[in-house]
């Protein structure tokens, strides 16, 4: 088990003494994991309110509207018909805030692992997220919800860093990938810079959807990740993005069954990973098969030391921000995956 990089072992609090291995199983295996990370702290001072053409961007992904409640008017697309439907069963619950794109609450944690760059400070944003992604290109691997990351990651360094969308398509590249490294295209990544950085995920698609064995199968996908060829990345910019709790309530139905319940209507810093999963619970196995993965092996030289951002524990606390129990609502919290990769980055390049 590897030990700490050194900026986890400047971390003023205790919890990381020992491994990475040791410090994530320990936050995940708490009675209430987002409390143990971190923690929502209502602001509007802190808050993005995105502009009208901000908003409009956003809307191109077709998982995320929940601020206007005629969206399913304006589009054929079966998710926004679904989740008018659920509303009106009152399945989906949400926060004030999510439902009117004015989401009141920020990220905080004492643990560098799980910071985010600060967005009080507009300009001062800007320029640390400026530095942070000069001379990089973003590869987000994964399924919807890494769709979902990149148009937000998109949106927001147009409407509000300013820079074009010509620039902002090629330094943000979504790479879809639903069950492992078999999906990835042979050149995904042959033009990549040791400046570039992978994000990877697979979660939903690779859990009880292969069946009652699927934690055998989860480790074996997993693993393949540590000899794929990932180009001229660096290990140190090669990221496995914790895979989120679906906000279907335990007990009540699930994503493909006739009736569920969904979200909440404010954060909830003490809910626990058994309140969630509707019929077929992953978490947190998923998450913690991976730190054993990727944290806990004794690896050689022709393994990757795969990174870890881990933004599961902040976001099962945000089952107010469901979209319809497993994509979440934009603008929401997702904004916080960008601002906890970036700060990696920029304090990285310092």
């Amino acid at each position: 088990s590897r030990p700490f990089a050194f900026f986890m072992q400047t971390e003023v609090g205790q919890l990381q003494q020992g491994t990475e291995f040791e410090f994530y199983t320990r936050v995940h295996d708490a009675t209430f994991p987002a409390e143990k990370a971190g923690k929502w702290v209502y602001s509007q001072s802190g808050s993005v309110r995105p502009s009208k053409d901000h908003l409009l961007c956003l809307d191109q992904e077709r998982q995320g509207n929940c601020h206007d409640e005629d969206a399913w008017k304006k589009s054929n697309d079966t998710a926004k018909l679904s989740r008018r439907n659920a509303m009106k069963e009152k399945a989906v619950q949400n926060s004030p805030g999510i439902l009117s794109a004015d989401d009141p609450w920020i990220w905080e944690s004492k643990h560098l692992q799980y910071r985010a760059l600060a967005f009080d400070d507009r300009n001062l944003y800007i320029k640390q997220v400026g530095k942070a992604l000069r001379d990089r290109v973003i590869y987000l691997v994964g399924d919807s919800l890494t769709r979902q990351w990149a148009q937000v990651m998109r949106c927001e360094l147009i409407h509000v860093l300013g820079m074009s969308p010509e620039d902002v398509m090629r330094k943000i590249n979504y790479v879809q990938v639903h069950n492992g490294v078999g999906d990835i295209r042979a050149n995904a990544f042959e033009r990549t810079t040791e400046r570039d950085v992978i994000v990877f995920n697979i979660g939903h698609h690779v859990g009880w959807k292969l069946g009652s064995n699927w934690t055998n199968t989860y480790r074996e996908k997993m693993e393949k990740f540590l000899t794929f060829p990932f180009g001229k990345v660096p290990d140190s910019n090669i990221f496995f993005r914790t895979t989120s709790v679906r906000h279907f309530l335990k007990g009540f139905g699930d994503w493909d069954t006739n009736s569920f319940k969904t979200g909440s209507v404010e954060p909830g810093m003490q809910q626990k990973w058994s309140t969630y999963g509707g019929s077929r619970p992953e978490q947190p196995m998923q998450n913690l098969i991976a730190f054993g993965v990727f944290l806990n092996q004794h690896q050689n030289n022709s393994t990757h030391r795969i990174q870890i951002l881990d933004t599961s524990p902040m976001m099962l606390a945000r089952g107010d921000a469901t979209f319809d129990g497993s994509h979440f609502c934009l603008p929401g919290p997702i904004d916080y995956w960008s601002r906890m990769l970036y700060r990696r980055l920029y304090y990285s390049d310092t």
